[in-house]
């Protein structure tokens, strides 16, 4: 009744794939999670951790167990276009941590990033396949070098963990933003608002008046109003107006010159002593004019510095996934005169006087036993050749409806398994 038949091995195809596609996460997905981690601190340990796993080589905490010193001993990425010299040069750090479910056997290299939108405008960083991350977006970066140049890098991701680490804690510099001012034909000191302008220092925390008068030297000056000569030309007001910015602001991070009757303007927070503006925002100097004076361009360009060691409340996250998919194919082959009887207890001849007559009886109802009569499959199993009267399952492939066999040529089902 219950028929088993060998399979034909030769005809089993196991073939491997690479599988990976594009999974987008935020701060709420199930089991992301990220933690700021400060050296000294109560996250320490973390600190320690990574420190152990990836960050070993010349750290002067291990500089002694020499089986840590090579890179090849830890957890990094092992290459040596991955930059790991920036995590003991700062003692704060950011850590995303993504489980393996999102990414399978690792993050596909090139295709991470994080968007964090905890900033006054958002922080984009992609890794560059090296295992290696950088901000994309600001123009803002250690050095003038390209933004994925050893110096410019702001962390780290090691793919097959699931872990990135922000060890950068604030970016330095950015494009010098330019404008101008146009002097006017007329300017009349009698004429309120039509005789000054005001320009807003780099640092965004200085704005500072500038007006035209007839007689400077009977002005008094405040740290907040400045006076410029209303030169008897356009050309000669607009080289007076100048010569004041750079007194103000220039040395540090503001520069006027005076071409004809307009005032060019460069504002480069790069010549802040600490490079690092104070405040999160566009980092560029507001420019404000009156009739006499029109700010025809005003600056664009860089964006003030952000602190990565605070991203991290507010993000989302896209990468590509991998996975490997070995699939194992297996060919059963069903002959005409095989097959032909059925497990269906309901076509088996009742047993009388039994109180199980269908279970207890093997012989099929005489309507199923002519030779017209084919059988519906619904179920393949696969079992482990044991030897026994059951053996195990190991494989069971069903049907989305019931298959009627053949008792005219033999017919084949292809069974795949991806694992």
């Amino acid at each position: 009744m219950f028929v088993f038949k060998e399979i034909d091995h030769s005809s089993t195809i196991i073939e491997t794939n690479v599988v990976s596609y594009t999974q987008s996460l935020n701060t709420s997905s199930l089991g992301i999670d990220s933690a700021n981690i400060v050296s000294n601190s109560i996250s320490t340990s973390y600190w320690d951790s990574l420190n152990v796993m990836f960050y070993t080589s010349g750290s002067p905490a291990y500089g002694e167990e020499l089986k840590f010193e090579n890179t090849s001993n830890n957890l990094a990425y092992n290459t040596n276009k991955q930059h790991l010299n920036k995590f003991h040069g700062y003692p704060s750090s950011s850590l995303f941590v993504i489980p393996s479910t999102y990414y399978g056997e690792k993050i596909k290299e090139k295709t991470f990033v994080l968007t964090d939108k905890s900033n006054a405008s958002n922080v984009v960083i992609q890794d560059d396949g090296y295992g290696n991350l950088y901000p994309v977006n600001n123009t803002i970066s250690h050095s003038t070098n390209s933004q994925t140049a050893s110096d410019n890098y702001v962390g780290n991701i090691f793919y097959e963990l699931g872990l990135a680490v922000v060890t950068e804690t604030s970016s330095y510099s950015h494009t010098a933003s330019t404008g101008s001012i146009t002097v006017g034909d007329m300017i009349d000191p009698s004429v309120p608002g039509a005789n000054h302008f005001f320009i807003t220092g780099s640092d965004l925390s200085t704005s500072v008046k500038f007006t035209a008068t007839g007689s400077y030297s009977a002005e008094t000056e405040t740290t907040s109003v400045k006076y410029f000569i209303s030169a008897s030309t356009p050309a000669d007001t607009a080289e007076s107006a100048s010569i004041k910015i750079n007194e103000v602001f220039g040395g540090n991070h503001t520069f006027a010159s005076a071409s004809s009757n307009v005032i060019n303007i460069t504002n480069d927070a790069n010549l802040l002593t600490d490079r690092k503006p104070s405040i999160t925002g566009a980092n560029l100097p507001p420019i404000s004019g009156s009739n006499g004076f029109n700010a025809t361009v005003n600056p664009q360009g860089g964006v003030a510095a952000i602190n990565y060691s605070d991203i991290g409340t507010d993000y989302e996250l896209e990468f590509g996934s991998y996975n490997t998919i070995t699939t194992h194919e297996y060919s059963v082959t069903l002959l005409p005169n095989e097959f032909n009887t059925s497990m269906n207890y309901t076509m088996r001849q009742p047993l009388s006087g039994s109180t199980r007559p269908f279970i207890e009886n093997e012989f099929l109802a005489n309507e199923f036993t002519s030779s017209n009569f084919s059988p519906y499959i619904t179920e393949i199993n696969l079992y482990q050749n044991t030897g026994k009267h059951a053996p195990p399952v190991l494989i069971q492939a069903r049907f989305p409806k019931p298959i009627r066999k053949s008792n005219i040529i033999g017919t084949t089902f292809k069974i795949r398994l991806d694992i």
